[in-house]
Protein backbone atom coordinates (compact mmCIF):
# COMPACT_ATOMS: atom_id res chain seq x y z
CA UNK A 1 0.00 0.00 0.00
CA UNK A 2 2.56 2.02 0.59
CA UNK A 3 4.57 2.14 -2.95
CA UNK A 4 0.97 2.39 -4.52
CA UNK A 5 0.70 5.61 -2.35
CA UNK A 6 3.66 7.19 -3.29
CA UNK A 7 3.11 5.78 -6.71
CA UNK A 8 -0.54 8.10 -6.36
CA UNK A 9 1.92 11.12 -5.60
CA UNK A 10 4.10 10.85 -8.83
CA UNK A 11 1.05 10.57 -10.41
CA UNK A 12 -0.70 13.38 -8.74
CA UNK A 13 2.45 15.40 -9.95
CA UNK A 14 2.29 14.68 -13.36
CA UNK A 15 -1.61 15.35 -13.81
CA UNK A 16 -2.26 18.32 -11.18
CA UNK A 17 -4.58 16.62 -9.29
CA UNK A 18 -3.51 16.96 -5.75
CA UNK A 19 -6.47 17.25 -5.01
CA UNK A 20 -7.74 13.76 -5.62
CA UNK A 21 -5.00 12.53 -4.07
CA UNK A 22 -5.54 13.89 -1.01
CA UNK A 23 -9.18 13.18 -1.06
CA UNK A 24 -7.71 9.73 -1.95
CA UNK A 25 -4.81 9.28 0.57
CA UNK A 26 -5.37 11.51 3.34
CA UNK A 27 -6.51 9.01 5.57
CA UNK A 28 -3.59 6.96 4.92
CA UNK A 29 -1.30 9.26 5.53
CA UNK A 30 -2.97 10.68 8.69
CA UNK A 31 -3.60 7.25 10.36
CA UNK A 32 0.53 6.55 9.93
CA UNK A 33 1.01 10.10 11.23
CA UNK A 34 -1.21 9.94 14.35
CA UNK A 35 0.35 6.57 15.22
CA UNK A 36 3.27 8.50 16.23
CA UNK A 37 1.28 10.75 18.21
CA UNK A 38 -1.09 8.06 19.58
CA UNK A 39 2.37 7.08 21.04
CA UNK A 40 3.64 10.15 22.57
CA UNK A 41 0.15 10.47 24.18
CA UNK A 42 0.01 6.92 25.79
CA UNK A 43 4.11 7.62 26.50
CA UNK A 44 3.03 10.04 28.53
CA UNK A 45 -0.18 8.85 30.05
CA UNK A 46 1.97 5.35 31.57
CA UNK A 47 4.82 8.15 32.40
CA UNK A 48 3.25 11.06 33.88
CA UNK A 49 1.60 11.55 37.61
CA UNK A 50 -1.50 12.74 36.28
CA UNK A 51 -2.92 9.10 35.33
CA UNK A 52 -6.73 9.83 36.76
CA UNK A 53 -6.83 13.00 35.00
CA UNK A 54 -5.44 11.66 31.47
CA UNK A 55 -7.99 8.53 31.95
CA UNK A 56 -10.67 11.28 32.85
CA UNK A 57 -9.51 13.27 29.21
CA UNK A 58 -8.96 10.15 27.14
CA UNK A 59 -12.80 8.88 28.16
CA UNK A 60 -14.34 12.41 27.94
CA UNK A 61 -12.54 12.45 24.43
CA UNK A 62 -14.02 9.21 23.05
CA UNK A 63 -17.48 10.26 24.73
CA UNK A 64 -16.95 13.90 22.04
CA UNK A 65 -16.53 11.61 18.88
CA UNK A 66 -19.36 9.63 20.20
CA UNK A 67 -22.05 12.26 20.26
CA UNK A 68 -23.93 12.94 17.16
CA UNK A 69 -22.19 14.82 14.42
CA UNK A 70 -24.59 17.71 14.65
CA UNK A 71 -23.76 18.03 18.22
CA UNK A 72 -19.68 17.01 17.79
CA UNK A 73 -18.92 20.63 16.98
CA UNK A 74 -20.10 22.62 20.33
CA UNK A 75 -18.94 19.48 22.35
CA UNK A 76 -15.50 19.99 21.57
CA UNK A 77 -15.38 23.10 21.70
CA UNK A 78 -16.38 22.67 25.38
CA UNK A 79 -13.51 19.68 25.76
CA UNK A 80 -11.17 22.08 24.41
CA UNK A 81 -12.14 24.95 27.09
CA UNK A 82 -11.27 22.49 29.67
CA UNK A 83 -8.14 22.29 29.55
CA UNK A 84 -4.81 23.29 27.58
CA UNK A 85 -3.19 19.66 27.09
CA UNK A 86 -2.62 16.85 24.20
CA UNK A 87 -5.95 15.98 24.30
CA UNK A 88 -6.82 19.67 23.15
CA UNK A 89 -4.51 19.81 20.86
CA UNK A 90 -5.72 16.82 18.87
CA UNK A 91 -9.20 18.41 18.87
CA UNK A 92 -7.90 20.83 17.09
CA UNK A 93 -6.31 18.77 14.53
CA UNK A 94 -9.41 16.86 14.78
CA UNK A 95 -11.61 20.35 13.55
CA UNK A 96 -9.05 21.38 11.21
CA UNK A 97 -9.30 18.13 9.44
CA UNK A 98 -13.19 18.00 9.62
CA UNK A 99 -13.09 21.71 7.54
CA UNK A 100 -10.34 21.11 5.15
CA UNK A 101 -12.61 20.58 2.51
CA UNK A 102 -15.56 22.57 3.29
CA UNK A 103 -14.16 25.69 4.90
CA UNK A 104 -9.95 25.77 3.99
CA UNK A 105 -9.73 29.19 5.80
CA UNK A 106 -11.27 28.11 8.83
CA UNK A 107 -9.28 24.66 8.68
CA UNK A 108 -6.14 26.81 8.23
CA UNK A 109 -6.82 29.27 10.96
CA UNK A 110 -6.86 26.31 13.35
CA UNK A 111 -3.89 24.44 12.17
CA UNK A 112 -1.72 27.79 12.90
CA UNK A 113 -3.05 27.48 16.28
CA UNK A 114 -1.73 24.30 16.90
CA UNK A 115 1.44 25.56 15.37
CA UNK A 116 1.64 28.39 17.59
CA UNK A 117 0.47 26.12 20.75
CA UNK A 118 1.70 22.89 19.83
CA UNK A 119 4.75 20.92 20.95
CA UNK A 120 6.77 19.89 18.19
CA UNK A 121 4.95 16.88 16.84
CA UNK A 122 1.64 18.19 16.94
CA UNK A 123 3.09 21.80 15.15
CA UNK A 124 4.77 18.81 12.39
CA UNK A 125 1.80 17.38 12.05
CA UNK A 126 -0.40 20.18 11.73
CA UNK A 127 2.47 22.35 9.15
CA UNK A 128 2.37 18.74 6.94
CA UNK A 129 -1.47 18.51 6.57
CA UNK A 130 -1.86 22.89 6.09
CA UNK A 131 0.78 22.59 3.21
CA UNK A 132 -1.42 19.91 1.42
CA UNK A 133 -4.20 22.25 1.68
CA UNK A 134 -1.96 25.02 0.09
CA UNK A 135 -0.55 22.78 -2.55
CA UNK A 136 -4.46 20.88 -3.52
CA UNK A 137 -5.12 25.20 -4.05
CA UNK A 138 -1.69 25.60 -6.24
CA UNK A 139 -0.41 27.78 -3.37
CA UNK A 140 2.67 26.56 -3.47
CA UNK A 141 4.78 29.32 -2.03
CA UNK A 142 2.77 29.46 0.70
CA UNK A 143 2.98 25.22 0.90
CA UNK A 144 6.96 25.48 0.75
CA UNK A 145 7.02 28.16 3.94
CA UNK A 146 4.47 26.39 6.17
CA UNK A 147 7.05 23.34 5.25
CA UNK A 148 10.27 24.83 5.65
CA UNK A 149 10.69 24.82 9.38
CA UNK A 150 10.10 20.42 9.12
CA UNK A 151 13.12 20.64 6.85
CA UNK A 152 15.69 20.81 9.37
CA UNK A 153 17.36 17.71 11.02
CA UNK A 154 15.73 16.13 13.78
CA UNK A 155 12.53 17.66 13.01
CA UNK A 156 9.17 15.22 13.15
CA UNK A 157 7.89 14.63 9.87
CA UNK A 158 11.27 15.73 8.44
CA UNK A 159 11.38 13.08 5.25
CA UNK A 160 7.41 14.03 4.42
CA UNK A 161 8.39 17.66 4.76
CA UNK A 162 10.83 17.36 1.99
CA UNK A 163 9.04 15.57 -0.44
CA UNK A 164 6.11 17.81 -0.54
CA UNK A 165 8.95 20.91 -0.30
CA UNK A 166 10.63 19.41 -3.14
CA UNK A 167 7.03 19.22 -5.41
CA UNK A 168 6.42 22.49 -4.41
CA UNK A 169 9.69 23.99 -5.47
CA UNK A 170 9.16 22.18 -8.68
CA UNK A 171 5.93 23.93 -9.75
CA UNK A 172 7.66 27.04 -8.79
CA UNK A 173 9.97 26.09 -11.06
CA UNK A 174 12.42 26.63 -8.17
CA UNK A 175 14.67 23.62 -10.14
CA UNK A 176 17.55 24.11 -7.42
CA UNK A 177 15.86 24.28 -4.78
CA UNK A 178 13.70 20.28 -5.90
CA UNK A 179 17.07 19.24 -6.55
CA UNK A 180 18.68 19.74 -3.53
CA UNK A 181 15.66 18.73 -1.43
CA UNK A 182 15.03 15.58 -3.32
CA UNK A 183 18.84 15.02 -3.04
CA UNK A 184 18.33 15.20 0.69
CA UNK A 185 16.12 12.23 0.42
CA UNK A 186 18.06 10.60 -1.57
CA UNK A 187 21.18 10.48 0.52
CA UNK A 188 19.82 9.66 3.60
CA UNK A 189 19.47 6.09 3.93
CA UNK A 190 16.92 5.78 7.04
CA UNK A 191 14.18 7.16 4.69
CA UNK A 192 12.24 4.22 2.53
CA UNK A 193 13.05 2.97 -0.88
CA UNK A 194 9.80 4.35 -2.22
CA UNK A 195 10.22 7.45 -0.98
CA UNK A 196 14.09 7.76 -1.94
CA UNK A 197 12.78 6.33 -5.37
CA UNK A 198 10.01 8.94 -6.24
CA UNK A 199 12.87 11.28 -4.81
CA UNK A 200 15.19 10.17 -8.05
CA UNK A 201 12.08 10.46 -10.41
CA UNK A 202 11.84 14.62 -8.85
CA UNK A 203 14.80 15.38 -9.03
CA UNK A 204 15.38 14.08 -12.76
CA UNK A 205 12.06 16.15 -13.56
CA UNK A 206 13.45 18.90 -12.58
CA UNK A 207 17.17 18.54 -14.22
CA UNK A 208 15.31 17.90 -17.05
CA UNK A 209 12.76 20.97 -17.04
CA UNK A 210 16.08 23.36 -16.04
CA UNK A 211 17.51 22.30 -19.34
CA UNK A 212 20.80 21.27 -17.42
Amino acid sequence: MVDEMFRDVEEAMREDKLKSFWRKWRFVIIGSLLAIVVFVIGNEFYKGKRDKQLKARSAQWQAVLATPESERVQKMDEFIAQESDDYAIFALLYQARAKSDSNKDDALALYNKVISDGKPIYSGLARIEAAVIHMGDKNYGEAGQMLEPLLQPDMPFRDVALYYAAIAALYQQNYPTAQALTQSIIDNPEFSIDLRDLAREINDRALLQSGQ
